[in-house]
């Protein structure tokens, strides 16, 4: 009898021991949260662990080697803007909901792990440049505006990267399409994707035509959009339905209301009201 109780009571510690080791450390550049670097939330982690990070502008690069999730609050607020490069480099974790771009040089550097739901814009070198010999997956991500060369993204060699259900679409060069969506010297997995008119890639289900961003900021897909219910079939909406190309596509989709107006007025107490519009994704 006394040996089942001590048994049982080593098994009840084991899963609490689990369960406290995940653990969400708050990244609030305003000094709300633990940290005010998103490299100091990282750095911090352990294994299993989740950084998310509240709204704001991350002037910083990023290094993440450790099976982690960053989180961000949405594209539309949370941005990781560097002048290193790459801005972000990542071997390892999940990266999820950002803007991330880099004035000197490449938006995110892979040699492993998962970005995914994050919008990769206005570089200087490469956007996505998958290297190191190993494996990264990009899921749902939009690629635009980087490299005035032409290609959205590089693969090099030794190295294989799985684009899932992103567009790789506007070039600083071209301002239309990426010619050249991705350089290839690796082994490049593109399925379906948005990959301009004339890149170089191998897969299924890619697509060339204009993905019909409601704006040049904006990466809400139109109605009319191609990009709809075009994503890889086994994969899915937060709604259920086949899984839209872009950010706000695929099971880690934000779901959360984005505010579009927000108005703050001071009434002549000294009080203060504020009215907010927003509109959910589903």
């Amino acid at each position: 009898m006394s040996i089942r109780i001590h048994l049982l009571a080593a098994c009840v510690i084991m899963l609490s021991t689990q369960i406290t080791l995940a653990r969400t450390l708050i990244v609030d550049k305003s000094g709300l949260g633990s940290y005010t670097s998103i490299q100091a939330g990282v750095n911090a982690a352990l294994a299993g662990d989740t950084v998310k990070v509240y709204p704001g502008v991350y002037n910083e690069q990023v290094n993440i080697s450790t099976n982690i999730v960053v989180q961000g609050s949405g594209y539309e607020y949370t941005q990781i803007v560097s002048n290193s490069d790459p801005a972000v480099s990542m071997s390892s974790g999940k990266v999820m909901w950002f803007a991330i771009s880099s004035n000197t040089g490449r938006g995110v550097a892979m040699s492993g792990g998962t970005l995914t739901n994050c919008v990769v814009w206005n570089c200087a070198k490469y956007g996505l440049d998958a290297t190191g010999g190993t494996t990264a997956i990009i899921q749902n991500c939009v690629l635009v505006n980087s490299n005035s060369n032409g290609s959205q993204a590089h693969v090099s060699s030794s190295t294989t990267a799985t684009f899932i259900n992103c567009i790789i679409w506007a070039n600083t060069a071209s301002n239309t399409n990426a010619y050249s969506v991705i350089d290839i010297s690796g082994t490049s997995n593109d399925l379906y994707c948005v990959v301009g008119t004339g890149g170089t890639y191998v897969g299924t289900g890619n697509i060339s035509s204009n993905p019909q961003f409601a704006s040049s900021t904006d990466f809400t897909l139109s109605g009319g959009s191609p990009c709809i219910d075009a994503g890889k079939p086994d994969i899915y909406d937060p709604d259920g339905t086949r899984s839209d190309m872009g950010y706000y596509g695929g099971p880690d989709a934000p779901v959360f209301p984005v505010v579009t107006n927000l108005r703050i007025y001071l009434n002549p107490d000294g009080s203060v009201n504020v009215q907010a519009t927003a509109q959910s994704r589903y």
